[in-house]
């Protein structure tokens, strides 16, 4: 967010077919509710996607923080993208609990947003283009 209190732009609604399908369904779910105005529905979204990159990547089983570094050592999850996984899984789990004090603001989900989205392009879409250029 700009130092005026503009919003950030949101990540594109459309994702490409290099994507698995449950995956881009999650996160069109995750935009729909930011764009309704629902930031915890959004966040909580935000983190299934993880789960389900997660799942996508051979994690299935520990908690989803164990998933996550386990994706991280392996650098299936690039360490400098690391802890926006964390911010993401620990902003999720506040959307999914009831708290009066801990909200998540529109500006919360739309971060995380775009850095679920800029997840997918690293681990999905970029490999794939390169995998086409290089065989054509």
């Amino acid at each position: 967010m700009g130092s005026r209190g503009e919003e950030l732009p949101l990540p594109e609604f459309n994702l490409s077919s290099d994507i698995p399908k449950e995956i881009a369904n999650a996160f069109s779910e995750a935009t729909t509710a930011l764009l309704a105005n629902c930031p915890r529905a959004s966040a909580v979204m935000a983190r299934r996607i993880l789960e389900a990159i997660a799942v996508d990547k051979g994690e299935t089983s520990g908690s989803l923080a164990q998933r996550l570094a386990n994706l991280s050592s392996t650098v299936i999850i690039h360490p400098t993208l690391t802890e926006w996984t964390k911010e993401v899984r620990l902003i999720g789990n506040q959307g999914a609990h009831f708290d009066l004090i801990n909200n998540i603001s529109k500006k919360d989900a739309q971060q995380l947003l775009n850095f679920i989205r800029e997840l997918l392009k690293f681990r999905y879409e970029l490999p794939a283009e390169l995998n086409r250029r290089r065989n054509p």
